[in-house]
């Protein structure tokens, strides 16, 4: 609905936004300091959110798979240990798409997802990462070793094709700070399969605790109740505020 809504109402949009622009010039030597950051803020929250909404729009049979299914790798970046490209992979996940929808989020296990007896068809190791790390393949859950995201996601999408015989369309990293900011805009989650409700300020709290306890797996079941409660929004508000968290993580690398 929202990206036919685009189609339609396009250039009443763009017209709006240059309205807004024009009464903010108009009206602001009237407002305090305060309230001009406020307002200038506001107008650039809007004006962001349009032109990623735009971008998806215009290119949605490619992205969002309406033509035909398409696939993400879903990289799962650790921020507590570094990686030039954003973190160690500690999790990952195949996305499948179907006419703009969720046909399957397929858990992946990072230590078991590389085949060792197809090694010689992975793409050689970068130099450092043999010098510093002493390895001697390149394996998935190393792959953002590079600052470059798109060479990183070529070498997981590589990796991913040797090791599972399957093709992605896409390469997806997201960290647990841009999971904090989607939490931040949603509220809570009920965990999936429970009945627990878990916050915003619980998160990171429960997510380190469920792995220490239960293992890697324990963070499927936080993505997937987080996804689950993204394909159930329903207030215009909740929307704004998890589109801003989602381009605002973009822009500081925490979604790539």
């Amino acid at each position: 609905y929202l990206l036919h809504s685009v189609d339609e109402h396009s250039l009443e949009i763009d017209s709006l936004l240059e309205d807004l622009n024009y009464l903010y010039e108009y009206v602001s030597f009237e407002l305090t300091e305060s309230q001009v950051i406020h307002f200038e803020s506001r107008i650039q929250e809007v004006q962001k959110i349009w032109e990623f909404t735009r971008v998806i729009a215009n290119d949605r049979s490619e992205i969002l798979g309406l033509d035909e299914e398409i696939s993400y790798l879903i990289l799962g970046n650790s921020s507590d240990e570094l990686r030039a490209s954003g973190g160690f992979v500690a999790t990952a996940w195949l996305l499948t798409l179907s006419n703009a929808k969720i046909k399957d989020l397929k858990y992946i296990d990072i230590v078991e997802v590389d085949d060792y007896g197809k090694v010689n068809l992975y793409p050689p190791v970068p130099e450092l990462l043999r010098e510093y790390m002493g390895a001697w393949i390149w394996v998935l859950r190393d792959v953002g070793w590079t600052i470059d995201f798109p060479t990183t996601a070529e070498a997981a999408s590589e990796i991913f094709k040797v090791s599972q015989g399957a093709n992605v369309d896409g390469v997806i990293a997201v960290n647990q700070i841009a999971l904090l900011e989607i939490m931040k805009a949603i509220g809570s989650i009920n965990l999936e399969g429970t009945k627990q409700e878990i916050s915003e300020n619980e998160i990171i709290s429960v997510l380190q605790y469920g792995t220490d306890k239960e293992g890697r797996i324990f963070t499927d079941e936080i993505m997937k109740s987080l996804v689950g409660e993204m394909q159930h929004i329903d207030s215009v508000g909740t929307l704004y505020r998890l589109l801003t968290s989602m381009i605002d993580s973009l822009n500081r690398r925490e979604i790539q």
